[in-house]
C-alpha cells in the first residue's frame, strides 16, 4: 500500500532547507493560502553575510512561527530500527508528516544537503510510505531543485540511529530529533488592512539606519541588505561566491511573497493600487533573477566586469523598491484615512 501526503516540491521557499520542509507542506493545502500571505516573509542578514528568513535579529523559530498552520509533536522512540520504522509508518498512516534528524551520508552522499562530510547531520522530511516495497518518500536536493526520493525504510532508520551516535558534539539547532507534523484543518482568516499597513509595509524603511547595523541587517529596513550586498560585490571578494547566488535567490522569494500580498489587498479591499507598483515589483524580481544568472557565470570565470553588471542590476532593484514602497505606503495610508481607519 502506498500512502503519500500532499507535498509541493516547488514551494514558495526552496532556498532554505528547514523552511522548505515546512512550506512544502503548507503550500499544498488550500485552507492555508491566507496564512502564507502574512507569515515567513521577511529576511535577515547575519554577521557572516548570509541571508535567512527571519525577523527581530534571529531566524524564525521553526516551531512557534508556524502556529495556525502546523502542529508539531515530539515523537518518543527507542534505539530499535524496526520500532522506528513502525513509528514513522504509523504517523504517515495517520496523516502526519515526520521530521527527523539523520546522518545524510547514509541516504545520499551526493546530495546538496551535505555541506560538510565531517558533519553530515541534517533534517529530513518523510511525507509518504510504501508498505509493500518497504520504502519511505522524502524530498532530496540536487542541482538546486527538490526531487522526490524513495529510500528503503531500513536505511532511513539506520541513518536516524547513526545521527544519534554522531550528534553528541554537535549543537542541535532545532532541539528535537524526531517530530510529527499535523496540518491545521481550519481556514486561516487574514487580518484586516491595518495589519498589513502596520506590520508588513510600514516597517520597510527607505533609508539605511546605521543604528540597526550591529550583528544583523534587517529586511524591514531593507536598504541595509541591498547596501551590504552591493558593498560585497563592489569589492569583488571571491570568498562569497558560494553564498551570494543563494542570498539573491532568497531576496527573489521574498519579493514574490510581497507581490502576492499586494495582489491580495488590492482585490479584497478594492484599493486600486497603481499598476506601476506591481510592475515595479516584477522589475525588481527580474533584475534580481538576472543578477543570480550573472553571478553563477561569475563564479566560473571571476570576470570583474560581470560583477559591475550585477551591481548595476541590484542598484536598479533597490532604487525601484524605494519608490514603490513609498508609493504603496502613501496609497494605503490615504485609503485608511478616507475610510476613517487609523493610519500611522
Amino acid at each position: 500500500m502506498i500512502i503519500k501526503l500532499p507535498i509541493n516540491l516547488q514551494a514558495s521557499v526552496i532556498t532554505e532547507c528547514w523552511t522548505f520542509y515546512r512550506m512544502s507542506i503548507i503550500d499544498s493545502y488550500e485552507n492555508l493560502v491566507n496564512w502564507r500571505l502574512c507569515n515567513i516573509n521577511k529576511l535577515i542578514m547575519n554577521h557572516d553575510d548570509s541571508i535567512y528568513f527571519g525577523e527581530e535579529n534571529k531566524y524564525y523559530n521553526q516551531y512557534k512561527c508556524y502556529d495556525g498552520a502546523l502542529r508539531f509533536s515530539v515523537v518518543h522512540d527507542n534505539n530499535n530500527a524496526d520500532s522506528i520504522i513502525d513509528c514513522i509508518t504509523a504517523q504517515i498512516t495517520a496523516g502526519k508528516y515526520v521530521l527527523l534528524d539523520v546522518d545524510y551520508s547514509l541516504i545520499d552522499i551526493n546530495s546538496q544537503m551535505i555541506d560538510n562530510i565531517s558533519n553530515p547531520i541534517h533534517e529530513t522530511l518523510v511525507f509518504g510510505a510504501d508498505t509493500d516495497k518497504k520504502t519511505f518518500y522524502i524530498p532530496s536536493l540536487h542541482n538546486e531543485k527538490w526531487h522526490e526520493k524513495e529510500i528503503p525504510m531500513k536505511i532511513l532508520a539506520e541513518a536516524y540511529l547513526s545521527m544519534k551516535t554522531k550528534k553528541t558534539d554537535i549543537q542541535d539547532f532545532f532541539n528535537y530529533q524526531f517530530m510529527s507534523i499535523e496540518v491545521e484543518s481550519r481556514k486561516y482568516e487574514l487580518p484586516g488592512l491595518q495589519y498589513f499597513y502596520n506590520f508588513e509595509f510600514l516597517r520597510y524603511k527607505t533609508k539605511d539606519n546605521q543604528d540597526d547595523f550591529n550583528n544583523y541587517y534587517f529586511e524591514n529596513s531593507f536598504g541595509l541588505i541591498y547596501s551590504r550586498i552591493i558593498d560585497i560585490l563592489s569589492k569583488g571578494n571571491k570568498l562569497y561566491n558560494t553564498k551570494m547566488a543563494t542570498n539573491l535567490a532568497k531576496m527573489i522569494e521574498c519579493k514574490k511573497i510581497l507581490l502576492k500580498q499586494i495582489h491580495y489587498i488590492n482585490n479584497r479591499f478594492n484599493i486600486n493600487i497603481s499598476e506601476l507598483i506591481i510592475e515595479g515589483i516584477n522589475n525588481i524580481i527580474y533584475n534580481l533573477q538576472l543578477s543570480v544568472r550573472l553571478y553563477i557565470k561569475y563564479s566560473i570565470n571571476y570576470n570583474d566586469a560581470i560583477l559591475s553588471q550585477i551591481v548595476e542590476y541590484i542598484s536598479a532593484a533597490y532604487d525601484i523598491e524605494i519608490k514603490i514602497m513609498d508609493s504603496l505606503r502613501d496609497t494605503l495610508s490615504n485609503y485608511l484615512k478616507k475610510n476613517l481607519i487609523c493610519a500611522i
